[in-house]
């Protein structure tokens, strides 16, 4: 807070615009990505309790990791979990991923589609971290974690 209000102290009286982005590895990568609207919500929230108006929460990105050696699992999780790392490591799992999720995604309002935050069902890389999040949210569900 103390190294930002300077920047909004120098923006007034219009907002400073700030993009969020929470990177590297952490035990809570999990809960940071199976619910990232709360976590946009909860950063907001946070800026509009430090800074009033002062300051608006554009966007909110989770490019974490788990720095957890999680134990082979046998049983369902375990099966989760090398299904995703091997659909993950495969580029043509992705593209072919991308190609299986079209139909649905053609149902989505276009700001799911479009835009910089749009999901591009031809971009692996994009794929992959919604598999990733995907994982996130089934392994907090099937655990019955909660934030």
């Amino acid at each position: 807070q103390d190294a930002f209000q300077p920047k909004i102290d120098s923006h007034q009286p219009l907002p400073v615009i700030a993009r969020v982005e929470f990177v590297g590895e952490t035990k809570i990568h999990t809960r940071l990505a199976s619910d990232p609207d709360y976590l946009k919500e909860s950063v907001r929230s946070a800026a509009l309790t430090a800074f009033g108006g002062g300051a608006w929460i554009e966007k909110v990105k989770v490019k974490t990791r788990s720095n957890v050696d999680t134990p082979f699992h046998p049983g369902p999780m375990g099966e989760l979990d090398s299904l995703v790392e091997d659909i993950k490591s495969s580029r043509s799992e992705l593209v072919l991923l991308g190609e299986e999720l079209a139909p649905l995604f053609k149902k989505l309002p276009s700001d799911y589609r479009q835009g910089e935050g749009g999901i591009l069902l031809d971009d692996p890389v994009r794929i992959g971290e919604l598999v990733d999040q995907a994982h996130a949210l089934l392994v907090q569900r099937l655990k019955k974690e909660t934030l």
